[in-house]
């Protein structure tokens, strides 16, 4: 399968995401003061980790791989957890665009965002597919007639497909915030200060 027909076949669930993560933004982004509550401590924690930790490829590639596994294993509640996880995620990138100036905003999360926030997207899009799959399967064991092996066995047959597309978005997801890692820790800062300077 190439790429077109796998974004056709999944471009509800592509929708669904991005719908998710947009109105999960600007929740974030217009009620962040009755979120400080929620995500002060997290944007608390997170700066301790970056001064602690500093801003490595390989430490911002572990975190955001971290964050995409849950939104694809989130798919084994059916989904829940995974349009939860990515609207946690959106709420916070809301609620932070209102702790910067929004140019500053924009020059510390544009280059690497470009990359990260489709990376987090598609992996809930896989997250969504791996769902289909878990469904499919089980509604396969429910109409198969027979002994449970071979309902079994013929239930999965029938659905690989969907599990295999679920692990190829995934990788598409992967190999995203790989890329995104590689800017931010290699570019974002360098690039904010340079336009900040131009800017006076």
């Amino acid at each position: 399968m190439n790429i077109i027909e796998l974004y056709r076949e999944n471009r509800n669930y592509l929708i669904i995401s991005t719908l998710i993560f947009v109105g999960a933004f600007f929740i974030g982004y217009f009620l962040s003061g009755f979120l400080d509550i929620l995500l002060a401590p997290i944007m608390r924690e997170f700066k301790k980790s970056v001064i602690e930790e500093g801003i490595t490829i390989f430490s911002i590639f572990s975190h955001n791989l971290q964050a995409i596994i849950l939104l694809y294993l989130g798919g084994l509640s059916l989904g829940i957890f995974t349009g939860l996880f990515l609207a946690l995620n959106g709420l916070f990138m809301g609620y932070f665009a209102t702790k910067v100036p929004m140019v500053d905003f924009i020059l510390l999360v544009a280059p690497h965002g470009i990359f990260e926030i489709p990376g987090l997207i598609i992996a809930s899009v896989a997250g969504f597919k791996l769902s289909s799959f878990l469904i499919q399967f089980i509604g396969g064991l429910i109409k198969i007639s027979g002994p449970f092996t071979v309902k079994l066995k013929r239930s999965l047959n029938e659905n690989m497909k969907e599990f295999k597309d679920s692990l190829v978005i995934l990788l598409i997801a992967v190999i995203l915030i790989f890329i995104a890692a590689i800017i931010e820790s290699e570019l974002t800062l360098s690039l904010y200060y340079i336009i900040k300077g131009f800017m006076g």
